[in-house]
Formats: C-alpha cells, structure tokens, sequence
C-alpha cells in the first residue's frame, strides 16, 4: 500500500507512460489507470506520447478540483481496508499542520448545485433507479406468492400509498444524485436500512413517519402508516447512525417532494463535511497518540530501569550469599583436614592399622579438597 496526494499523482502519470510508471507501485498499467480514474486524476489518452515525441502538440488535461466526498489521498495497491500504523520515528516526530481544504464549502456547494440541477419528483415507478430495482423484483415476488397462498406474512410490503411514495421519493432522490457518482444502497426487506456511498464517504437516510423514526427499525415489516401522515426524511452521519445531520418534514403547505433539489445538495454535501470531520478527527487523534505515546515509552523507560535496579540489586545480594557460602564451605574444609590430622595422630595410640587410616584420610581430605572453594577455584568464577 503506497499513499499519495493527488496532485502527486496527477504530475507521475503525466511524466512518464504509464507501463514504464505502474511497475513502480507494483501494479499492472491498467490498476493503475483504475486508481486514476478513482481519485478523478485524468490520464494521458493514447496517443499523447508518440505526439509528445514527435514534437507535435499535446493537450495535457488539467487536474479537477477534488469532488465532495472524495479523499486527497490516493491509496494504491493493498486492500480497500486497512489499518495504518505510524511507525514511532513519524509519530514522534514534528506535528503535521491541520488539515486544510483547498476548495471552500460555499464553493463546492454551489458546483454541486449546478450539476445537480432543479431536482423533480418522478411520479411513478415504471424505470426505478437499479437500488429500488432489486427491491421490486422481490415485491413481485411475494406478491405473486400471495395471491397462491393467501398467507399474510407473503402479503406485498410497498402496496400501501405511504410506501409508494416513500419509494418515489427515493427513486427521484437515486436518479438525481446518480449524476455525482453517488451510490445509493437498500438493504432490508422494508427498506429502512438505507445509504448513499458518495466517493469515499458512506452517508445514511431515513425516510418514514415520524412516529416510525422514533421506534426501532423494523426488519420485516414497516409499522402502518395512514395515506396521509406525515413523512419525515433524515440525512445521517452513516449507516445506523442516530446523528442527524439535516432534517425535511412535510408541513402544511409543503411536501417532502417540494424539498428534492435541497436534499440531493446536502446529501452530497453531507459526505464532504464527514470526510473534512474525518480530516480533522485524524489530525486531532494524531496529537493525542502522540502525547501517549511518549508516556508509554517513559513508562516504559522507567520499568526498564526499575528492573534493572532490581537485578543489580539481586545479584549484588546473591554474590554477598555466595561469599558467605563459599567462607562456611573453607571452614569446613579446614574442619576437615584439622580433623585428619587429628585422626592420624590419635589412630596409632588406638591400634587401628595405618593402611586404614591412610585409605579412610585419602577420602576425607578428597572430600574437603572438593568442598573448599579456593582449592577449587570456584571462588574466583562469576
């Protein structure tokens, strides 16, 4: 895994073509292109070196702002998940700036608003976005089964006025935003489980009644809901979060639908202000690992020393047991050799034979040689 700004990327693939570039991140010609076209960094169309070489003009394409939602960085090679750890020389060393952001939200919000466009309530569902598409297929399907079986948990879920205009909602939401490469994703029978992948940033929605957004999320069956209750729709900080980043709610004299063109813009907007909080999360997590991080490695310097006392302090104290050992073993030996000395002078007064008594000295001044520390010399080993 090798991370790389944009803009970096943008001036490599521009250098040199890209099979003489792409062995140098250990990728093919054509992952690398993939990873351009992922990070929005345009690439040589083919042809552009031979004109190059041939000293005729060659556009070079200008690098595009950075859209909402999309990471600076480009990471290329590796898996799509993956934990960075900072080695400590980077962790410890000076402190990045914070994080800044070429492009002002004000700016990139009114981009957003001109590709977007007026956004319009599409009134059916005869051409649904390929989300709700899947969830379609499967209605029919239960629906079909119920009407063979006549079994009330095979009944059609998106029958009820509520629910056809929760999914037109959706419908003309997906199709708008579609246009900014979001990628909208239903899960759940009921399809109350819903996210917008925009670039790199995963944004939730709710839509339901209000009563039904203040209960747990059903995973079989939405709660009933009159034809004309109120629909409430909430932008969330990801999928199952209960942050709410904005909020529509139909009012007297306005409907849901009426609040399209703003929801679709904050939708994708939403995605940016994740990414810029992500941003500075990580800027503001890097300094207090930092912080950390320098207090476990005093800690840990400070154990590393305490134990190192400790074991100075235990040899020191073996080595005074072990002198004291290795004196009471000299008095012993001593003891010893006194004792035969004894034995000899007194053997013969007794009338044992001498041959006896040599064999039986040789023995105990073996022995004593043995126990004697500095006959043996082990007084002198560490």
């Amino acid at each position: 895994m090798r991370e790389i700004s944009r803009a970096e990327l943008y001036e490599l693939v521009w250098a040199k073509p890209m099979r003489t570039l792409a062995p140098e991140f250990g990728l093919s010609d054509v992952a690398l292109r993939k990873a351009c076209v992922k990070a929005r960094v345009p690439v040589p169309e083919r042809g552009y070196w031979a004109r190059l070489n041939a000293g005729k003009p060659a556009i070079r394409a200008k690098l595009p702002p950075r859209p909402p939602g999309l990471s600076e960085t480009v990471r290329i090679g590796g898996h799509a998940y993956y934990y960075h750890a900072i080695p400590d020389e980077e962790l410890l060393g000076p402190i990045p700036d914070s994080p800044t952001f070429d492009e002002p939200l004000e700016a990139m919000e009114t981009e957003v608003r001109k590709l977007l466009g007026k956004v319009k309530p599409i009134r059916t569902l005869d051409a649904p976005h390929r989300a709700l598409r899947k969830l379609l297929v499967k209605e029919d399907e239960r629906r079909a089964k119920y009407l063979r079986t006549g079994w009330s948990w095979e009944a059609p879920i998106f029958d009820a006025p509520f629910e056809q205009r929760r999914l037109r909602i959706l419908n003309s939401l997906f199709m708008a935003i579609g246009k900014l490469g979001a990628n909208p994703d239903i899960r759940g029978g009921p399809a109350r489980d819903i996210t917008v992948k925009v670039h790199e940033e995963t944004v939730g929605i709710r839509l339901d009644t209000p009563d039904n957004l203040n209960k747990p999320t059903p995973y079989d069956r939405p709660h009933p809901a009159e034809p004309k209750e109120k629909a409430r729709l909430v932008i969330t900080a990801g999928a199952g979060s209960s942050i709410e980043r904005s909020a529509w709610e139909d009012g007297k004299d306005s409907k849901i639908e009426n609040d399209l063109t703003e929801i679709a813009v904050q939708l994708i907007m939403a995605a940016e202000h994740q990414y810029r909080e992500g941003r500075l999360r990580s800027h503001e997590w890097r300094i207090t690992r930092r912080t950390q991080r320098i207090e476990e490695i005093r800690l840990a310097k400070e154990k590393a020393e305490r134990e190192e006392r400790e074991r100075q302090e235990k040899l020191a104290r073996q080595r005074v047991e072990r002198l004291v050992g290795e004196a009471d073993a000299l008095a012993r030996a001593e003891m010893i050799r006194t004792y035969v000395r004894r034995a000899r002078e007194l053997a013969g007064l007794q009338g044992i034979a001498p041959v006896d008594v040599e064999r039986w000295a040789a023995w105990a001044l073996e022995t004593a040689d043995e126990i004697d520390p500095v006959r043996s010399g082990r007084f002198l080993k560490p």
